[in-house]
């Protein structure tokens, strides 16, 4: 380990309040159990819906692993096909070849 010099700081109440908040609020996440990839999660109660529950801990495991479904790669294909012309329409904006990403 590397030995650092003291630095002396300098923080207002306010300021020295908000470190003390913000630190006790990261203390108290530390030992909240997350959920292992929330995007997969199913919103819906584990009784009655087994069925949802089993693809979620498949999934799981599969991202864990690292080994993933024919079907999710064909769905990061389409996602990917549908990202880039919205992605060079949106930063092309002297390009006079390719039409502007307009706001709604």
């Amino acid at each position: 380990s590397t030995k650092l010099p003291s630095v002396s700081i300098q923080l207002s109440r306010t300021q020295f309040e908000l470190v003390n908040k913000i630190s006790r609020n990261i203390m108290e996440k530390k030992h909240v159990s997350r959920p292992l990839f929330p995007e997969y999660r199913p919103e819906v109660p584990i009784k009655g819906n087994a069925k949802e529950w089993w693809k979620y801990t498949v999934r799981s495991i599969g991202r864990i692993t690292r080994k993933r479904s024919w079907t999710e790669f064909y769905i990061a294909f389409q996602q990917r096909k549908e990202y880039i012309p919205l992605y060079k329409r949106f930063s092309a904006k002297n390009c006079s070849w390719i039409t502007p990403l307009t706001q709604k």
